[in-house]
């Protein structure tokens, strides 16, 4: 065992994408150690990864470089400019401060969220004795639930969704409270919009077996699909959110959202783009309403998940990001009960709506991934880290 994970390291090292056949056999094996050198290859993706001018990733570069000339004092006062979840930007000063490239945080942030991700599929798998044959399918489920625009580009809700998820494995389902509590206040300084997991968390901690009331609970959230946009910017204005979170919730609810978009400029992309990414979740009210009499607690935290995330329906770019997560719960729903109840039809149901979207995010990246990975770069992880990107080398709009 030693020697083999000696030489999966050797032969990543001198050619991490050549690799790639290799790691996905390992996997097919229930190799751990290639499940993990998958998630550095995310990794690795990141850090050659260019952005649009337009994207979230290329304000970091913006950042890095601002940062590099600010002192402790002035990346404060930076902050106090209305920026709550302020991690991500304390972890950019840092390596601003201590010259370290940005993409090496990139890296390291997306290698650890998936790595988060497989970490936990890994352990449901062995808790329900998974086949290999099975393994590979549901690890298949996991990669294409993933959203790549915002893995790549966004980074920052990814991150912050690994560490909800942990929450909710550990905290919840491991009971190791402390565990849970810690990350979810991480995921809240990551990103503002893990506040909505707190009452989740609480609640299911409080009355973790409540199944009926949280079936009705899930049932009756279908209301806010037909409830109108300025409604539910009202409803949120009682919760009377202030300062910088105020800011937040304001410019999330009434920007030109997807759809707007869309039928501003009279283009039918954006609508096929948001189908692509919303379509499983449909799929997943249907799975879940004709399965309504199953019970497990991961049930009931993706039925109060789906409760919150319903109340955005109005709103796609909200509704589409908050389905993120709970994508992922929903593929280890899928992959947890098909071990108990034998069914397979659901789990491909879901790898086909799920590669819609995955493989209509790679059209949409097309530009992006080809300039970042087919380049002398990519040809060994040594090359890799010979590659610097600058704000110069970002893509425009058009």
């Amino acid at each position: 065992m030693r020697e083999d994970k000696l030489a999966k390291t050797v032969f990543f090292i001198a050619s991490p994408f050549l690799t790639l056949p290799a790691i996905l056999y390992g996997i097919y094996n229930k190799s751990k150690y290639s499940t993990m050198l998958l998630a550095g290859i995310f990794g690795l993706i990141s850090y050659l990864y260019v952005p649009r001018i337009s994207n979230d990733r290329a304000r970091y570069f913006e950042y890095y470089e601002l940062f590099s000339n600010y002192n402790f004092e002035n990346f404060l006062y930076f902050l106090a400019q209305g920026r709550p979840d302020f991690l991500l930007h304390y972890l950019i000063f840092v390596f601003a401060k201590l010259n370290i490239p940005i993409q090496l945080l990139f890296l390291l942030i997306t290698g650890f969220t998936v790595g988060v991700f497989l970490r936990i599929f890994i352990k449901i798998s062995e808790q329900n004795q998974s086949k290999n044959s099975h393994f590979f399918v549901g690890f298949g489920l996991i990669i294409l639930s993933l959203s790549l625009p915002d893995l790549l580009s966004g980074l920052r809700f990814y991150l912050a969704s690994s560490f909800v998820v942990l929450a909710f494995f550990k905290g919840l389902m491991d009971n190791r409270l402390i565990y849970g509590m810690i990350f979810l206040v991480l995921a809240t300084t990551i990103h503002f919009s893990s506040l909505i997991y707190f009452p989740i968390f609480l609640i299911l901690l409080k009355f973790p077996n409540k199944d009926i009331l949280y079936r009705y609970i899930f049932l009756g959230s279908f209301l806010f699909l037909f409830i109108p946009k300025d409604f539910i910017i009202s409803f949120l204005d009682l919760f009377n959110f202030t300062g910088a979170y105020s800011q937040k919730v304001n410019l999330y609810l009434q920007q030109e959202d997807l759809i707007q978009r869309g039928i501003k400029e009279g283009s039918s992309n954006y609508y096929l783009v948001y189908l692509f990414s919303v379509l499983w979740s449909y799929f997943a009210y249907l799975y879940l309403i004709f399965s309504i009499k199953r019970k497990s607690l991961l049930r009931n935290i993706i039925y109060l998940c789906f409760t919150v995330v319903n109340i955005f329906f109005v709103v796609p770019d909200v509704y589409s990001r908050y389905l993120i997560l709970i994508s992922f719960l929903f593929c280890m729903l899928l992959i947890s009960e098909r071990h108990y109840y034998k069914n397979a039809k659901n789990i491909f149901i879901a790898l086909s709506l799920f590669s819609l979207n995955f493989i209509s995010s790679i059209i949409i990246l097309r530009d992006n991934l080809y300039i970042s990975l087919f380049n002398n770069y990519s040809l060994s992880l040594i090359f890799v880290f010979f590659k610097k990107i600058s704000p110069l080398d970002f893509l425009s709009l058009s």
